[in-house]
């Protein structure tokens, strides 16, 4: 589908030895995952979403350099932090070596990172709410919280939607009382 754009219900049908109507359903439920649109008699792809935005499709692509940027970026991570991670494939290369580092807070719109750190000890996991999308795995359309001054995000990974542009990592160091007089 991606080459041409378009595949009819029955050609799908008939390739794959089943009913019209078993086509239609499963189109259905791609269309819901955000994989395609469907249309009279058949579906069309979105290429640049399929390629750009779903998770299945993104995750392997520049896996070497998202390592990288994962290692890098949990050796800007201490104790008691509060990491807030975007819905990006290289944000999940971070989740996945935070567990160690805890106790940390780790604030995400992200689906699979909330699945990943969920029940790991030492971890405290805030969840960003909005329209949840598919293809994203992600909740969307959110408006950035009011940090509180005791849970601002300390390092932030990549580029979460409207907040920041580029790949924000940084270690702020908080000062303590004494120093700040």
């Amino acid at each position: 589908m991606l080459a041409s754009g378009f595949v009819r219900i029955e050609g799908l049908a008939a390739k794959h030895g089943v009913s019209g109507m078993t086509v239609h359903r499963d189109l259905g439920v791609l269309e819901q995952q955000g994989w395609l649109r469907k249309v009279r008699g058949g579906a069309t792809s979105t290429p640049t979403a399929l390629l750009e935005s779903s998770v299945r499709a993104r995750i392997g692509d520049a896996a070497d350099e998202k390592a990288r940027l994962a290692k890098h970026a949990v050796r800007l991570v201490s104790p008691g932090q509060v990491i807030a991670l975007d819905y990006s494939t290289s944000a999940l290369g971070v989740a996945e070596r935070l567990a160690p580092l805890g106790p940390l807070t780790v604030v995400t719109n992200f689906l699979s990172v909330i699945n990943l750190l969920s029940g790991e000890p030492g971890l405290h996991l805030i969840g960003l709410g909005g329209d949840y999308q598919p293809s994203y795995d992600a909740f969307l359309r959110c408006t950035p919280p009011a940090w509180p001054a005791r849970c601002a995000p300390t390092c932030c990974s990549c580029r979460p939607p409207r907040w920041s542009t580029g790949i924000a990592c940084t270690a702020r160091r908080r000062r303590s009382r004494s120093s700040a007089r």
